[in-house]
């Protein structure tokens, strides 16, 4: 029975950190498109400010994502990019969103 209860959780972190993945993707784009079109709005600002606070998250822990721990806690060993990609490529996905998010906001200031 426990079993059952771990798996369902484990199944709904996954679901909610798709969509946390989701609005985060959401908000890289957005940038994307402010620093294409010159077009910077409130909507600039705060998907600026989301990707930073996630990276600030991220840096604080060490390169991992913060919800990493809970799905641990629940008995989920996979990172949610090990769910996408392989491994060695899952290892690298915040190394390579960092340069992402780096260009689009090199794109803003330009």
């Amino acid at each position: 029975m426990e079993k059952c209860i771990i798996s369902g959780m484990v199944t709904f972190l996954r679901l909610v950190h798709g969509a946390v993945t989701a609005i985060f993707l959401f908000c890289l784009g957005y940038i994307y498109y402010s620093g294409i079109t010159g077009r910077v709005t409130t909507l600039t600002w705060i998907t600026g400010g989301v990707i930073l606070l996630e990276g600030l998250a991220v840096l604080a822990n060490r390169g991992n994502c913060p919800m990493n721990p809970l799905q641990r806690r629940f008995g989920d060993d996979s990172t949610f990019f090990e769910l996408l990609l392989p491994k060695p490529l899952a290892k690298k996905a915040f190394s390579f969103f960092a340069v992402v998010t780096a260009i689009g906001f090199g794109l803003l200031i330009w």
